[in-house]
């Protein structure tokens, strides 16, 4: 590592870890994931946390998000999603309806509502407690989702309208209705030059 580079805490336990993930937490606390199944919690430059749980063992973390009532999502990369809730986990995967097991990122959209994006297709976490899973038969655009982000309506059509929410997979950008998760056909020429590509990042 670089001499003068500030570090958020000791790294010599830490050295053959790999980090698979990094999340920023609103009380300044750093959360990172680990492809052995660790997690690790960092404030102040203090470890405060450093534990493998029985429910990650055997699994990578791949990412964070947290929900509308503070909850910490975990995103693995072979047993779903997992909702921390003060210390309990309760695990989420394909056999409650999970689009995959393997599990790329999080995203909390400004209604509240939980996207999963997985090596195949995507889910949707509502805050009414169910789910919902768009795959490419149903049109989603590829299969292997990276990420997801809300966007402005005016910023992709420039005109007002609700917000979309954008979905970067292997064969392109799916847009969809934010309100209702219905899938937008192609329109603009943005769009139509966005399928039939690789799409790692959407932000």
């Amino acid at each position: 590592r670089h001499p003068e580079l500030e570090l958020p805490c000791p790294v010599e336990p830490y050295e053959h870890e790999v980090v698979e993930a990094l999340y920023e937490a609103p009380n300044r606390e750093i959360w990172a994931g680990m492809l052995s199944g660790r997690v690790l919690r960092v404030r102040d430059k203090k470890i405060i946390d450093d534990t493998i749980r029985r429910e990650l063992a055997g699994t990578q973390v791949t990412a964070f998000a947290r929900d509308h009532e503070g909850n910490m999502w975990l995103g693995t990369g072979g047993k779903g999603v997992f909702r921390l809730k003060g210390n309990e986990l309760k695990q989420i995967s394909a056999a409650e309806g999970l689009a995959d097991n393997l599990v790329t990122s999080i995203f909390r959209d400004s209604l509240g509502n939980m996207w999963f994006a997985t090596f195949d297709g995507i889910s949707i976490g509502r805050r009414d407690g169910t789910i919902k899973t768009i795959k490419k038969k149903d049109g989603l655009i590829g299969v292997r989702v990276r990420n997801i982000y809300e966007c402005g309506n005016r910023v992709l059509y420039g005109e007002e309208g609700p917000p979309r929410i954008l979905v970067a997979a292997n064969g392109g950008i799916t847009i969809l209705d934010r309100q209702n998760h219905r899938i937008r056909e192609p329109r603009t020429a943005l769009e139509k030059g966005l399928l039939n590509i690789d799409v790692t990042c959407v932000h």
